[in-house]
């Protein structure tokens, strides 16, 4: 597999940008650009153009194919690092408690270090307990300064950030092993008739769940059936639902559905569905065009994973994402296969 380099002259030194037909591999600072290097790869050209925008401030997220390894943990730990928001900043332990690690703090301090894709995988929003800026391959003073330029954009542009965030469209983010990161739609349409029923959850008992902590059964609350999931949402955080292991599928759209009702929601939630191929890593999928807040009454959430030939998931994981706090009650859940 061939590998590409670019480079960018940002005002803070040279970007070295690496990557293959996959993806970016690696993303750092560089004492020098090689003599030898003149032109950008066209292949990493789409990356030179964001980390641009980024660095002028026009560009709060990327939109880029990523392919990155690294263990399980190291990989939980670069997925929550993306979820920092723009201009803001979390703690080692906050990083912990949200993959569920609360103990490992300096774990997730060695995970950070080594995080290859720096800018895009923010590594730079992670501080110390006591706000001291610790602990950045490039530079301290590096750090400081890429803290400070979003602030200082989240400033002069607070409503365009947040409108461009809001105003995404179907962004995907191909990265084998770390993470498909992608505003797909989360929406309410009906259904098809050419849809297929995979695998059904109806959520009237806590059998299967993956995770119980914070999750439990109401049978109070319900869309349809005997009960459905109560999640309390305390902070940040990935709820992890269902694994489906393997999955008579390919060359269609995987669809995850869920009903979701709401209540006191203060940031939002939305789905997030990871599909494992064997020899290939992991990709994911998140509804970003159409999260939830404040309080809702049952609504039908679904996200897509479009599958080419040959491309057939060993494992998918259905998961939901609360990035604030309140109150989730999850019911019929449903993944589903639908044509291309």
């Amino acid at each position: 597999m061939v590998e590409h380099r670019a480079y960018y002259h940002s005002p803070i030194g040279v970007v070295e940008i690496v990557g293959t037909e996959r993806g970016l591999t690696a993303v750092n600072f560089v004492r020098r650009r090689p003599g030898g290097a003149t032109r950008p790869d066209p292949a990493l050209k789409a990356a030179v153009v964001q980390i641009d925008e980024y660095f002028r401030g026009k560009r709060s997220r990327f939109s880029l194919p990523l392919s990155v390894g690294g263990t399980d943990f190291q990989r939980d730990i670069w997925r929550q690092l993306v979820r920092t928001p723009y201009g803001k900043t979390a703690t080692y332990a906050e990083v912990a408690r949200a993959v569920g690690r609360p103990k490992a703090v300096r774990a997730v301090g060695q995970a950070n270090h080594r995080n290859p894709i720096s800018i895009i995988i923010p590594c730079h929003r992670v501080i110390g307990s006591d706000g001291r800026l610790v602990g950045y391959g490039g530079g301290l003073w590096r750090k400081k300064w890429l803290l400070a330029h979003e602030r200082k954009t989240v400033f002069k542009r607070g409503p365009d950030v947040r409108k461009e965030a809001k105003t995404m469209r179907k962004r995907t983010w191909m990265i084998p092993v770390l993470a498909l990161i992608a505003g797909l739609m989360m929406s309410c349409p009906k259904p098809s008739r050419k849809d297929l029923v995979l695998k059904k959850y109806p959520c009237d008992s806590l059998d299967g769940l993956v995770q119980l902590s914070g999750i439990e059964l109401d049978g109070r609350v319900m869309s349809e059936g005997k009960g459905a999931l109560k999640i309390t949402i305390t902070e940040p955080s990935v709820i992890r639902l269902f694994e489906t292991g393997d999955i008579d599928i390919e060359q269609a759209a995987l669809v995850y559905q869920a009903k979701l009702r709401t209540e006191g929601i203060q940031g939002r939630v939305y789905l997030e569905m990871w599909c494992h191929f064997e020899g290939r890593g992991e990709f994911f999928s998140r509804g970003l065009d159409a999260p939830l807040s404040g309080t809702n009454d049952w609504t039908r959430a679904e996200i897509p994973y479009f599958l080419k030939a040959g491309e057939n998931p060993d494992d998918v994981k259905l998961n939901l994402v609360g990035e604030g706090t309140g109150t989730v009650w999850v019911d019929d859940i449903r993944l589903v296969k639908r044509p291309l």
